[in-house]
């Protein structure tokens, strides 16, 4: 029997961010369940590259990973430690310009695929 994911409500992200906390907490799984439930994500969901998330739980999840691990910079901290080829598509995006001016306008103009909850201008 094969099993059809339910949509992720809209507006949906890649789950990047949330995939680098997952990555980041992996000896830690007894912070890591109780806080991936909290903020209503399964382990299909953050284990599968390919599924779009809830954008709204996955701010709810690096929000209460946040709070938990007293790291008021964790998104960056996230960032920091991150390869930037996992970003998928706007690695490649904005890899492929020849000047910061022309990444910026690729990024503005892509991020929307990666993110349905954030407009760049």
């Amino acid at each position: 029997m094969t099993h059809v994911a339910e949509a992720p409500t809209l507006p949906s992200v890649t789950g990047f961010a949330a995939r680098r906390l997952v990555n980041e907490l992996h000896d830690r799984p007894a912070a890591l369940a109780p806080l991936q439930r909290r903020a209503g994500l399964t382990d299909r969901e953050l284990a599968d590259r390919r599924c779009r998330i809830s954008a709204a739980a996955q701010s709810r999840f690096l929000e209460l990973a946040s709070e938990e691990l007293h790291d008021d910079a964790l998104g960056l901290h996230l960032a920091a430690n991150a390869n930037p080829r996992e970003a998928g598509l706007l690695f490649y995006v904005t890899s492929a310009a020849k000047t910061v001016g022309e990444a910026l306008a690729l990024l503005e103009r892509y991020f929307r695929i990666v993110n349905e909850a954030v407009r760049l201008s």
